[in-house]
Formats: C-alpha cells, sequence, structure tokens
C-alpha cells in the first residue's frame, strides 16, 4: 500500500514498526541508490516498493517472526 503497513491487525501491532523507502538500480552500472532516510531508520522492517520487504533482527528467530507476521498482517 502506498500508505504502508497499517495496524488493522493483532499482527501488524506485533511487527512493530515499518518505514517505506525507495530503490534505485542503475542498469549500466549495477549500482543500488537509496534514500537518506535508510541509515537513520531504527525500523525492523524496510518496506521497498517493487522488490519486497527486508526484516531484520537480532536473531534469526526473530527475524524469521517479524516475516511470519508480516506476511499475515
Amino acid at each position: 500500500m502506498k500508505c504502508g503497513l497499517l495496524s488493522l491487525s493483532q499482527e501488524s501491532l506485533v511487527c512493530g514498526k515499518a518505514t517505506t523507502h525507495s530503490i534505485d538500480i542503475d542498469l549500466t552500472t549495477n549500482r543500488l541508490s537509496l534514500d537518506a532516510n535508510v541509515q537513520q531508520s531504527t525500523a525492523k522492517i524496510l518496506i521497498l516498493p517493487n522488490y519486497g520487504i527486508l526484516a531484520c533482527g537480532s536473531t534469526v528467530e526473530e527475524a524469521w517472526h517479524i516475516t511470519f507476521n508480516l506476511i499475515l498482517a
């Protein structure tokens, strides 16, 4: 969704804060360019439009748990 992850279900509340960031790929040099807010983000879920989601956690179990609940949300 354009507005990001809405807190409409229990699963989305368990996931926590999610942010949306734009990503551009230069096809001639194969370089990624992210927006400047990615490095200052403290969210564990990054939503990359047209590419998918990136779930981060301090352990593999936490990242899996966040991803599982995000898919359900």
